[in-house]
């Protein structure tokens, strides 16, 4: 019932159980029920206490693959609720005692869990390595639903460190796998990474079709971050193809599903996207584009996000200095040079260059380094990365 979204008759039977009888022999999995609703309630406050009582109630019994359920409930519900070094250690919890009792499912389910999580931390070393570790696992107990998952991860971030190529491996081993296993929101995902993959590698024609593809697979679909992760892919090809007015609508339309979704991540790269799309805009036509430059600076500052808050922040600096606010354009500027030095930190050797050649990188950064002629790639000290 909870999975199903049915949540008014989860918790009449949540009740009725406890009602039966003080205390219930199975209280810590229907106090994890309970803490699921909540959570998909919007309530992770309470979620989160409720399961931290589950674990306790879990602990007194001899059961470790319930104590381990209940566990991954909570780092579920901390991870999603952004407490991200709590997470971690439930989810390192939990990967330990698997290891101790030789549970390869669930080794591989937390390898995934804290690669993920460490790339949303900006680990991204470690969360290559995760992946890695996790690929080979899944490899060697024949997981072909999990290599699908670990694929969509580490294409994800191997895009978003610009290693595009490498990128485009793991997108095309697994799309025939996720086909086969009838897995199409999978399948759908993977085409619009591939799209944004495509984008990356100058194949314009590929990146349509991968959306195109997505598109046919989403359609009816009532997954509106999916929806919103099209919608942005298609203002970045709109852009690429010098077509401003398609890149404002897509880019519109990514933002608002974003935000009916709560993904405002998602939402934050929409509205970069709206931002750009404005760039040769005459100077009293930029309000918009100010405003979406703006909003998304706001939301990746919110949500620790240095890579997105430095684009954010040079593209509304450019955009000032089209339209002739010299104060704007300081204020801007030294704001993304502040988090140039904190994307920076992030970043590893081995994919400086590739952060230096993605399409809309250079671009910016001429805006806020004053000297449009120098290139990156001289100054191996500033180069940044985007959070794709």
């Amino acid at each position: 019932l909870v999975l199903a979204g049915d949540h008014d008759n989860a918790l009449r039977v949540i009740a009725a159980a406890l009602a039966r009888v003080d205390p219930h022999p199975r209280l810590a999995e229907i106090k994890a029920a309970e803490a699921l609703v909540a959570f998909y309630q919007g309530e992770g406050t309470r979620a989160r206490a409720l399961l931290e009582n589950a674990l306790l109630a879990a602990a007194t019994r001899d059961d470790p693959q319930v104590l381990d359920a209940v566990r991954s409930d909570l780092a579920l519900v901390l991870h999603k609720t952004g407490e991200l070094h709590a997470a971690e250690r439930v989810y390192a919890e939990s990967l330990a005692a698997a290891r101790a009792q030789r549970h390869l499912p669930r080794i591989l389910a937390r390898l995934l869990n804290l690669a993920t999580l460490r790339q949303e931390q900006g680990r991204f070393d470690e969360a290559l390595a995760g992946y890695q570790e996790a690929q080979e696992l899944a490899r060697a107990i024949d997981g072909r639903r999990e290599l699908v998952h670990i694929s969509i991860n580490w294409a994800n971030l191997l895009a978003h460190l610009g290693a595009y190529e490498a990128a485009a491996n793991p997108i095309e081993d697994t799309l025939g796998t996720a086909r086969e296993l009838g897995m199409g929101t999978e399948q759908a995902y993977l085409h619009v990474l591939g799209a944004d993959v495509a984008l990356g590698l100058d194949d314009l024609a590929a990146a349509e079709q991968g959306l195109a593809a997505a598109r046919s697979l989403f359609a009816g679909s009532l997954d509106t971050a999916g929806l919103a992760e099209i919608e942005c892919v298609s203002a970045a090809l709109a852009i690429r193809r010098n077509d401003p007015a398609r890149a404002r609508r897509h880019a519109e339309a990514a933002a608002s599903a974003a935000e009916h979704a709560g993904r405002d991540r998602i939402a934050a790269q929409a509205l970069l996207w709206r931002a750009l799309a404005d760039f040769d805009e005459p100077p009293h036509a930029l309000d918009a584009a100010l405003a979406a430059a703006g909003k998304a600076a706001l939301l990746a500052e919110r949500h620790g996000d240095p890579d997105l808050a430095w684009l954010a922040h040079a593209a509304a600096s450019r955009l000032h200095a089209r339209a002739g606010h010299s104060e704007e354009v300081r204020f801007h500027a030294d704001k993304a040079r502040g988090f140039v030095h904190e994307a920076r930190r992030r970043v590893s050797a081995r994919y400086e260059r590739t952060y230096s050649t993605a399409w809309f990188r250079r671009e910016l950064y001429a805006a806020i380094s004053g000297s449009p002629e120098q290139s990156p790639l001289r100054d191996l000290d500033r180069l940044l990365a985007i959070n794709r």
